[in-house]
């Protein structure tokens, strides 16, 4: 019986042949069901971008950066002039600080660049500043010795002085005491002197081809009542005190690049003087374009610039006490120079930083010109000055901006 039933599965079992056979079309008909062959992985949902779509993604990126970028470009040239602002305002706060610590006079020196022909003079050309020195008054020179003196005679060194025989030759005594004073003040240089270390300040010069020192003008004569060099050299003269004229120290501030102080419609006053800054002669850096000293009270002292003399044709130097609020113009360099609308003084994103003379404070306010105000095409003086004086006026009157 057992022999029977191993018969009977034998005889139902298909042949190994039957099997394989069976297998490979059921495994076909099954990759066909799934869209593909044998070993083929079976098709997925796509999930990328076609070439095309992302041309046109890119496309409209590009015409959004396009329609925006003049306006991010405006934003960063506005705020490099703010940074400008800021930065010219930190360094008066520093030189008002120097000036309280080391109680001599402490400022800002600004190196002129000029725009346009550079043969050419006002109102021809333009001047600009990009960049500006903290400068001081060095510690006074009284000598090489304690015993260092002066005596004043008149200019050929053989008598008193009077005014009729100026500039007045100072000698100095014992022999070879001024050795000091030859490497500190340069041909050319001017300095003040005052005698037994009071009295009135006379302004001095150091003579450009004999290199003797001068006293050029002072408020009466030199005195020179005590004693004669010549005749009594041990007692003769005065003790003296010569400040020489300030100097630049450290390194400069160099504005943020896009930026610079218009200094043809930078002053001081309402009303008051501009200031035409001659370029430095390359070995002249002793001359600033304009200078502006603190006294240790934190006031406006002297202010020095380089303007242009119209009547002599020529540039002159003078050193004055500022007559009201000093402005300055922060702007673009690539507007100096230009027609009145298309300047500095036209555009409202320049900014006044302006010094008050008698307390120091410093505040910055935007430009705002009337633009109401009645002008010729081209202007006149008389318009342009009248235009400048309604922006200056207008920046004083203005709360303080972010640029302090």
């Amino acid at each position: 019986m057992f022999l029977q039933f191993r018969n009977s599965r034998a005889a139902k079992k298909p042949p190994r042949s039957a099997r394989v056979s069976d297998l490979a079309e059921t495994l076909d008909r099954r990759s066909h069901s799934l869209g593909g062959e044998v070993g083929r992985p079976a098709p997925t949902a796509r999930n990328g971008f076609t070439l095309m779509e992302m041309m046109i993604v890119i496309a409209i990126m590009l015409l959004l950066v396009i329609a925006t970028l003049p306006r991010i470009k405006q934003g960063l040239e506005d705020s490099k002039v703010r940074e400008s602002s800021r930065q010219l305002n930190s360094y008066i706060a520093l030189a008002k600080a120097r000036a309280a610590s080391t109680g001599r006079p402490c400022g800002l020196w600004f190196v002129s660049e000029q725009i346009g022909d550079p043969t050419g003079v006002p109102p021809n050309v333009a001047f600009h500043t990009t960049q500006v020195y903290l400068a001081e008054i060095p510690p006074a020179y009284s000598g090489d010795f304690l015993e260092s003196r002066v005596v004043i005679t008149n200019n050929s060194g053989n008598g008193p002085p009077t005014f009729a025989n100026g500039p007045w030759l100072m000698n100095f005594a014992p022999a070879g005491s001024q050795a000091g004073l030859t490497t500190l003040i340069q041909p050319g240089d001017g300095f003040a002197i005052r005698f037994d270390h009071k009295g009135p300040m006379f302004n001095g010069q150091r003579d450009v081809n004999s290199g003797n020192f001068y006293i050029t003008n002072g408020p009466t004569l030199p005195p020179h009542a005590n004693g004669n060099l010549n005749t009594n050299a041990a007692t003769a003269g005065y003790q003296y005190e010569i400040v020489r004229n300030a100097q630049r120290i450290g390194a400069p501030l160099n504005l943020p690049r896009g930026t610079s102080i218009d200094l043809a419609y930078s002053g001081f006053g309402n009303y008051g003087t501009d200031f035409y800054a001659a370029q430095n002669p390359v070995n002249s850096s002793n001359i600033p374009a304009v200078l502006i000293l603190f006294t240790p009270e934190g006031r406006v002292g002297n202010v020095t610039f380089r303007t242009w003399d119209s009547t002599n044709s020529q540039y002159i130097t003078p050193s004055i006490e500022a007559q009201g609020t000093i402005h300055f113009l922060v702007g673009r360099p690539e507007r100096v120079g230009l027609p009145l609308a298309q300047s500095n003084l036209f555009d409202q994103n320049a900014l006044w930083v302006s010094v008050g003379r008698l307390t120091g404070s410093v505040v910055t306010t935007e430009n705002a010109p009337d633009f109401n105000f009645p002008l010729s095409n081209p202007p006149t003086a008389t318009e342009a000055q009248n235009f400048l004086t309604r922006a200056r006026e207008f920046a004083i009157t203005q709360d303080v901006k972010g640029g302090q």
